[in-house]
């Protein structure tokens, strides 16, 4: 669990340390699953949702896969789901 003020900043971190080259980092948010966004590891390519415009701008995804959301509203809260698919 984690606590953020409005107007904040958090990252979500991802704590898996082995991450295999061919995995598939997801990021998903809410009861409906609405995908915040991927990493290709080994392509390294990114994809964020920049058609939802509850997180619209609001999202970065680094390098180890967390999730960094900026600027926080409390329409913000709820389940983060991490999956990686190998």
């Amino acid at each position: 669990s984690v606590s953020v003020m409005e107007g904040d900043s958090v990252t979500l971190q991802n704590y898996v340390t082995e991450v295999q080259r061919d995995d598939l980092i997801v990021w998903r948010f809410g009861d409906k699953g609405v995908l915040l966004g991927k990493i290709d590891v080994e392509t390294n390519e990114t994809a964020l949702n920049v058609a939802d415009e509850l997180f619209r701008g609001r999202l970065k995804l680094d390098q180890t896969g967390s999730l960094i959301i900026t600027n926080i509203r409390t329409e913000h809260t709820g389940l983060y789901e991490l999956q990686i698919r190998g």
